[in-house]
This record gives C-alpha cells, sequence and structure tokens, in this order.
C-alpha cells in the first residue's frame, strides 16, 4: 500500500495488482483507499489498461 499512496502522493495514477487469486474484498478496499484506481487480478489486462491510460493521459515529453 505504501506503493500506491507514494505514487497518488506524487500525482501520479495508479493501478493495483492483486495476484494469485486469493485477494480479499478488504484487501482490493484497501488498496483502493490508498490511491489505485484501478484494481485487477489477471495481468493479461494490463496492456489494455495502459493503452486506455495513454488515450486519456495529459502529460508533456520533454
Amino acid at each position: 500500500m505504501t506503493g500506491a499512496t507514494a505514487a497518488r502522493a506524487a500525482g501520479m495514477q495508479v493501478l493495483g495488482f492483486i495476484g494469485g487469486g486469493h485477494a480479499t474484498e478488504g484487501q482490493i478496499h484497501t488498496l483502493k483507499r490508498a490511491g489505485a484506481e484501478v484494481v485487477f487480478d489477471d495481468m493479461s489486462r494490463l496492456p489494455t489498461l495502459v493503452e486506455q491510460w495513454l488515450a486519456n493521459a495529459a502529460f508533456e515529453i520533454r
């Protein structure tokens, strides 16, 4: 949770991954409370989530 909290404090968007198929609703809720905008349990979803983020991101390349 410290990574999610630190990322949010830095103004970053957070994707929370809960792997292993043993996540509880409490763990998911804790990740969301820490700042995860999306919590997912299947790593094959990551490319689509990143693609969606890139399509909606507002950032500047220097």
